[in-house]
């Protein structure tokens, strides 16, 4: 059985890690492909609830879902994360954990973040409501070798979503599927990635 392969998505809250791993997900189904997702936010919730924001309970959080990829994947499963995962070390841990590890960092202006934040976090957070917001009074360190990195302020989620599989094929983890995009769009993301070094 041949190995899978985990797409990490990371970034700040409202980046849109959540949508584009949805797209993914359903994209590698339609193509017949083994997939699972696992969100940050709905783990929290329904998995293990007694995790805070500390910097410590953050890492349990990343390394419990690299390890859920690390099982799935020798299983032939490919996985989706979309998970804040604001600290590089944790994030490394992932890397080095998963042998088929592809990590895309969603950035997007701060305005934009709070213009999508339908539920207020930013603003509470910049009042000193909450205490522990990524990207407010919290950190987020950004990624130092991401595989890819989008602009998802600049890039539609169409866009986006074609980018992530044509990083993919370029990595050999996903081959050509018809109706990807029309020949315009693939110069386009060829132009993209060729200038993100990876062409």
């Amino acid at each position: 059985m041949e190995k899978g392969f985990t797409v990490w998505f990371t970034g700040k809250p409202c980046s849109g890690k959540t949508t584009l791993a949805n797209l993914l997900t359903k994209s590698l189904i339609q193509r017949g492909l083994p997939a699972e997702i696992f969100d940050g936010e709905i783990l929290r919730s329904e998995l293990w609830p007694e995790l805070g924001f500390a910097k410590e309970d953050r890492g349990k959080s990343v390394k419990r879902i690299a390890h859920f990829c690390h099982i799935l994947n020798r299983n032939g499963v490919n996985c989706v994360v979309a998970s804040v995962s604001p600290y590089k070390e944790y994030r490394h841990f992932a890397r080095n954990l998963l042998e088929n590890y592809i990590e895309i960092y969603l950035q997007a202006s701060l305005s934009t973040l709070k213009k999508r934040d339908t539920q207020g976090f930013y603003a509470s957070a910049e009042a000193g409501n909450i205490s522990g917001f990524t990207g407010v009074n919290d950190p987020y360190e950004e990624p130092d070798n991401a595989d890819l990195t989008l602009y998802t302020d600049a890039d539609d989620e169409r866009g986006c979503l074609a980018l992530v599989l044509q990083t993919l094929q370029e990595m050999c983890f996903i081959e050509p599927a018809a109706g990807d995009y029309s020949e315009e769009e693939k110069a386009e993301i060829d132009k993209r990635l060729r200038s993100l070094g990876y062409l």
